[in-house]
């Protein structure tokens, strides 16, 4: 994981997030790369096994899992 994309999880979490929004963020993903349900569901799947290895709490985990695993954050990311 780049450093960037590290700040870029913390500040999620934070009131101080002032990135793009998802649709936003991922659209010429979808529309110019085809960004798909199973390019989503692989990073979501990558993300975890990350913070597994890096020592992340199962408390932690559990939380980040709900939040990957919310329909409305998979939608908004494919631009649906």
């Amino acid at each position: 994981m780049r450093s960037g994309d590290r700040e870029h999880l913390k500040n999620l979490k934070s009131d101080k997030y002032d990135g793009r929004y998802m649709r936003e963020a991922h659209q010429a993903l979808v529309e110019e790369q085809g960004l798909s349900s199973e390019h989503f569901d692989a990073v979501a799947e990558d993300l975890m096994e990350t913070f597994k290895e890096m020592g992340v709490s199962d408390d932690l985990l559990a939380e980040v899992a709900a939040i990957a695993a919310a329909p409305q954050h998979k939608k908004d990311v494919l631009n649906q």
